[in-house]
């Protein structure tokens, strides 16, 4: 119980437009690393490259098919705090798919 009055309590306060205002922009996986940039899209399919945003470690805390909540940890200590992003599919299940199974891929690592 104590668990989903903390999930709901992050989905109250990211619904609040400013809460989701702070959380725009882009996240990316080149096949190496996740990046984040803040602000908006450049453009309609763009994405940002390699060094373009802060490397981040990505973690789906919550997985309800068609809503995630993840956590956005950055690599570096100068890009500022954790962020949290709700993400949904907006109409564009392949992508959605996509998107899915590079969070989950890339959150496996090799044994040692």
């Amino acid at each position: 119980m104590g668990v989903c009055l903390v999930y709901a309590a992050f989905a109250w306060r990211l619904s609040r437009p400013r809460a989701l205002a702070r959380a725009e922009g882009v996240l990316a996986w080149d096949g190496q690393a996740w990046y984040w940039r803040t602000g908006p899209p450049a453009g309609a399919g763009m994405v940002p490259v390699s060094g373009d945003g802060w490397q981040v470690e990505p973690e789906v805390t919550l997985d309800l098919h068609g809503l995630l909540l993840l956590r956005l940890m950055p690599l570096d200590p100068h890009a500022g705090p954790q962020r949290w992003l709700w993400l949904t599919p907006q109409g564009d299940s392949g992508r959605w798919r996509a998107l899915r199974r590079a969070l989950y891929s890339s959150g496996t690592r090799p044994a040692q």
